[in-house]
């Protein structure tokens, strides 16, 4: 098995990295969550053509244009409202007016389709206009898609068979993605950029990227999809078993050390106080860290033990401030650290001093071993762990 896990891995070694893209302003305000609101509300904002972003009829245009509707003379002026109720108390998340002519918009970001779209559309027409229906979808919407949204929500509701909803949705509404929506704008831009607002044409651009970012994230990595369907899957399968077994017993060794630990420190007069956090450079979440936090007013500092694939590692950092120039910075720190049997050196991307152990603590390592190890450093820093006088020597404080 692991001559195969090992060819997968060289093979996953050469697959084309994925783009990983910064965050949109956007996307920070929005959070993880694919908030369609937030979407609809900017959309709503730039589809009405008397809005200040001053860019017209750019997005209206677009949109028609999408659908393939011809566009050949100045669009009316188009004002856009959100969450439009309908005769069913329903919401219609965009709807353009412009007259006796409407334009129905149900916005989908992560959400399947199960709206009442007749609701919508019987509950805005009017005799003497038109009125548009558009579906616009981060991902196609295809065809076998559409006809599962008519077989279970109208056929009882409304119709008498499937084909008879199915007539009726794509007579009312058409089916249409962002991509599509922004190739269309990107390539009417031109007309409208001299025009546009300065101040609201970083939110398009920004909207736009976002919209696209969230088209890439949910697209998996066709890559590595292909490259597991050449593997044995029960090997896989029987890997990332494997792997979570390690993982469990990973945690377990750092949360049987830190009660080891919490027990050898419990009866101690020193300030000390044991915790455990993730450690955010560990990108597979295998190892957290063990924390022993000196919380002495006047002179802290927190002793880091970490654990990896190659061993035991130990920092220690001041808990006023990572950079020695800080004015906060524990300038007692130093005296602590030069205590210390071991050697040292400052991370500066840590803003930590890593120890460099003469003796390497293996992942095997005993769990008693490792407790006496970091009770020891402790005791190097504070010799009152042996006790010994609790105060700093004169020489030091010179």
């Amino acid at each position: 098995m692991y001559e195969d896990i090992k060819q997968l891995i060289k093979e996953f070694e050469k697959l084309p990295k994925q783009d990983v893209k910064d965050e949109t302003f956007i996307s920070i305000i929005r959070g993880k969550a694919q908030d369609e609101k937030v979407s609809s509300n900017i959309l709503a904002f730039f589809l009405d053509t008397t809005r200040e972003h001053n860019l017209g009829d750019l997005f209206v245009k677009s949109l028609l244009e999408s659908i393939n509707y011809t566009c050949e003379q100045k669009i009316s002026n188009y004002v856009s409202m959100r969450e439009f109720p309908t005769r069913k108390g329903k919401l219609i998340d965009i709807l353009l007016v412009s007259g006796n002519n409407k334009i129905v918009i149900e916005n989908k970001i992560g959400a399947g389709l199960y709206n009442d779209l007749k609701d919508y559309y019987d509950s805005v027409e009017e005799k003497d206009g038109q009125t548009i229906g558009i579906v616009l979808t981060l991902n196609e919407l295809l065809n076998d898609d559409i006809n599962k949204y008519v077989e279970k929500y109208y056929t009882e509701m409304y119709f008498h068979s499937v084909k008879e909803g199915l007539d009726y949705i794509n007579d009312k509404y058409h089916f249409i993605t962002y991509d599509k929506l922004f190739d269309r704008i990107k390539n009417n831009w031109g007309k409208y950029i001299q025009e546009a607002s300065k101040k609201y044409l970083p939110l398009l651009l920004d909207f736009i990227d976002n919209i696209e970012s969230l088209k890439r994230t949910e697209q998996m990595n066709a890559n590595l999809i292909n490259l597991l369907k050449e593997f044995n899957c029960k090997e896989v399968d029987h890997f990332a078993v494997e792997l979570s077994k390690l993982k469990k017993e990973i945690d377990d060794k750092i949360k049987n050390v830190y009660q080891d630990l919490s027990e050898k420190l419990k009866d101690k007069e020193q300030p000390l106080n044991t915790q455990i956090h993730t450690n955010s450079d560990d990108i597979f979440g295998f190892f957290n860290v063990l924390a022993v936090d000196y919380i002495n007013i006047n002179e802290p500092f927190i002793l880091d033990c970490y654990l990896s694939f190659e061993g035991w590692h130990f920092a220690v950092f001041s808990k006023c401030g990572k950079d020695p120039n800080h004015r906060v910075y524990n300038t007692t720190l130093p005296k602590y650290l030069n205590r210390l049997k071991s050697d040292y050196v400052f991370n500066q991307k840590t803003g930590k001093y890593d120890l460099q152990e003469k003796v390497i603590y293996h992942i095997d390592t005993e769990n008693q071993d490792i407790v006496n190890h970091i009770y020891a450093l402790l005791s190097d820093m504070l010799p009152e762990l042996k006790g010994k006088k609790n105060l700093l020597s004169e020489d030091e404080n010179k």
